[in-house]
C-alpha cells in the first residue's frame, strides 16, 4: 500500500469522524488520537482538552443545567427466534462456547457470530445484541453502542462501521472457532 499524503490522511480522519455520528464518541477518538500520535510539543494539549471538557461539565452542574449525555435505550426484538428448529439455540451455543470466565465482550462477540453465521441474519443492530443478552439473562453494558464500538476498535472482532448492520470480522470468526471451546458436536469429530 502506497503511503498517503497529509491531505489524504486528513480526509480519511474527517470521513471516519463524520461516520461516527455521536459527538461524545468523536471527542473520545480525538483525545485518543492526540495522546497516541501527538508530537512532544503537543503533549499538554490533550490534558488541556480533557480539563476543558471536565470544566464545562462542572460549569453545567453549577448552573443546574444537565450535561448532555445521550442515554440510549434498547428494545427486545420480539420476532428474533433464538431457538430455531434445526439450529442450536443461542443459550446452548453460549454455554458450549463460553470460556471459564464470561464477560460482556465475549458475550457480544458470540451474539454477533451466532446471528451472522448460524442464523444468517442481515442488518444486525444493538437491539439484536441486547435481545441475546436478555435471552441468556446476563447484564447488558450500560452503553451498548459504545461497548460494541470498543470491541471493534480494540479487539477487531466485529465491524461496527454501520451500527445498523454490525458484522463479524475474520479475527472474530477465528477467535470463536479456534480460541473458544469447541461446540460439543465439533468436539466429537
Amino acid at each position: 500500500m502506497a503511503p498517503i499524503n497529509e491531505i489524504e490522511a486528513m480526509r480519511e480522519v474527517e470521513k471516519a469522524l463524520l461516520e461516527l455520528g455521536d459527538s461524545e464518541a468523536r471527542k473520545r477518538v480525538l483525545i485518543w488520537a492526540c495522546s497516541k500520535f501527538s508530537p512532544s510539543g503537543l503533549d499538554g494539549s490533550v490534558e488541556r482538552m480533557k480539563a476543558k471538557v471536565k470544566s464545562k461539565k462542572a460549569g453545567l452542574k453549577k448552573t443546574g443545567k444537565q450535561c448532555k449525555s445521550k442515554k440510549t435505550s434498547y428494545k427486545i426484538i420480539k420476532d428474533l427466534n433464538l431457538s430455531q428448529k434445526g439450529k442450536i439455540p443461542f443459550r446452548d451455543f453460549f454455554v458450549d462456547k463460553l470460556p471459564k470466565k464470561s464477560n460482556a465482550k465475549i458475550i457480544s462477540l458470540l451474539a454477533v457470530y451466532y446471528l451472522k453465521k448460524i442464523l444468517a441474519i442481515a442488518g444486525i443492530s444493538a437491539d439484536h445484541i441486547y435481545t441475546c443478552f436478555k435471552d441468556i439473562a446476563k447484564p447488558v453494558p450500560s452503553n451498548l453502542n459504545n461497548h460494541l464500538q470498543q470491541i471493534a476498535s480494540v479487539r477487531g472482532w466485529i465491524d461496527t462501521s454501520h451500527m445498523d448492520d454490525i458484522g463479524i470480522t475474520t479475527v472474530g470468526e477465528n477467535y470463536v472457532e479456534h480460541k473458544l471451546p469447541p461446540h460439543k458436536k465439533e468436539a466429537g469429530k
